[in-house]
């Protein structure tokens, strides 16, 4: 299953524990009754300031949601850096910008795609024809969040924010796309002009937040990404406006998600808006906001039996994957070596016990796991066939002929061939 295949799954999961959910649909439909779109020339006053201390202003390297979790308890709103022509981005296409996760992950996307978001935002948008946009904006209050936007995993309790939906200047070249029709000519803005933009619209947008009653607000490095905003002037135009609502929310964050190969936007914003890159926790230890690849070990059995050669697999019973065979194995607890790691995988998914496997190799390609950055160290040994009993997530273990395999999840194929070579199994078992 490629990425995007595996991204509408997750998407159309969403909707339909939606669908299956009385309290989802409720909450659904009172977040769509309350939803209201305030544009560029309405005038929104600033409410009276509501704290006596300054707002917190924070940098992290969290997801939107991730960085809304942190504040159980707290009224809390969230911006959807969006399309400003098509609710949701291209979320049913599997795209995965920001705007698309907000929605796999919530109730948001079936709020925006309502008639009278149509009617009033969307459709007047795409007539208009300029990649610039402008200060319109939706606010929903109360949208229901109930997977994780990390890993998609589903959370133990829905949690609600409300979500301000506003689209940044779009300067690609050209700046007409699939979801973000709007002319093939090119933006030729400077960086002054640009910054005033930013600035005009950061205004909306925490005037709107303010308005609701926010207490938290978490924001981001906004239409740096897929829309081509210089991260310079974007941190520099929230810099300039942040002390006008100094005293207006207790905490202000800026969630700075980037890939694994470049982490330039949260260098850029952690510099201008943010606090050092490391902590210390109450026990004296270091916390460091860099961000942290997860690890996995997975163990590569084989067994031979009436001139045939097996390998044991398990069925995945959670996303990503779910469904599909793999190789038993999970993440590394903090407490154990990856061998370790791996024996424990193996005896909690088949019940089989079994020490000093070899290793095979360490699997670091940056796309290998939808879940994000997993580095994974394979573990391998020929066995006597001993009999497997599937538990914990997998839904089912069996040993399988190497000329008779299922399609194999993750990069599993790969990690197959190289214990193959370490045993000196022959390839033609594979035909």
């Amino acid at each position: 299953m490629d990425r995007r295949t595996y991204l509408v799954s997750v998407f159309e999961d969403t909707q339909a524990r939606i669908r299956e959910s009385a309290e989802l649909a409720v909450a659904q439909a009172e977040s769509v009754a309350a939803q209201r779109i305030v544009l560029e020339t309405d005038h929104v006053p600033l409410p009276a300031p509501r704290y006596a201390d300054e707002a917190k202003v924070l940098v992290s390297r969290r997801r939107t949601f991730e960085a809304a979790a942190q504040y159980k308890g707290a009224h809390v709103c969230v911006l959807n850096f969006a399309s400003f022509v098509n609710p949701g981005g291209g979320v049913t296409h599997g795209s995965s910008a920001q705007e698309e996760c907000l929605c796999r992950c919530s109730t948001l996307y079936n709020c925006l795609n309502s008639p009278a978001m149509w009617s009033g935002f969307y459709t007047p948008h795409r007539h208009s024809g300029n990649p610039l946009y402008n200060d319109d904006l939706i606010f929903t209050p109360g949208v229901q969040v109930l997977k994780a936007d990390g890993d998609y995993s589903l959370l133990e309790e829905p949690f609600g924010v409300d979500v301000i939906t506003c689209a940044a200047p779009n300067l690609r070249r050209p700046a007409a796309g699939s979801f973000n029709p709007g002319g093939r000519w090119t933006v030729n803005i400077g960086p002054e002009e640009l910054r005033l933009l930013h600035e005009r619209r950061a205004r909306k947008i925490l005037t709107v937040a303010a308005e609701s009653g926010a207490e938290v607000l978490v924001l981001g490095a906004f239409g740096c990404g897929a829309f081509r905003n210089n991260p310079v002037v974007v941190a520099q135009a929230y810099k300039n406006i942040l002390p006008e609502f100094a005293h207006h929310f207790r905490t202000i964050e800026f969630a700075v998600f980037c890939p694994p190969h470049d982490d330039s936007n949260y260098r850029t914003f952690e510099s201008m808006l943010g606090t050092s890159d490391y902590t210390r926790t109450s026990d004296g230890m270091y916390a460091y906001a860099y961000p942290r690849a997860a690890v996995t070990a997975d163990s590569v059995l084989f067994a031979e039996r009436d001139g045939q050669t097996f390998v044991l697999l398990v069925r995945r019973g959670n996303e990503p994957y779910k469904g599909c065979w793999a190789f038993p194995g999970g993440f590394l607890n903090m407490d154990e070596t990856v061998a370790r790691c791996a024996e424990r995988e193996l005896e909690e998914e088949t019940g089989i016990v079994l020490t000093g496997m070899r290793l095979v190799g360490v699997y670091s390609d940056v796309d290998r796991d939808p879940r994000g950055r997993v580095i994974t160290a394979a573990y391998t040994a020929m066995t006597d066939m001993p009999e497997p009993a599937a538990a914990d997530d997998a839904a089912a273990a069996q040993w399988w002929p190497l000329g008779d395999l299922p399609q194999l999840a993750f990069d599993h194929k790969t990690i197959l061939t190289d214990a193959m070579k370490m045993l000196n199994i022959s390839a033609a078992h594979l035909q």
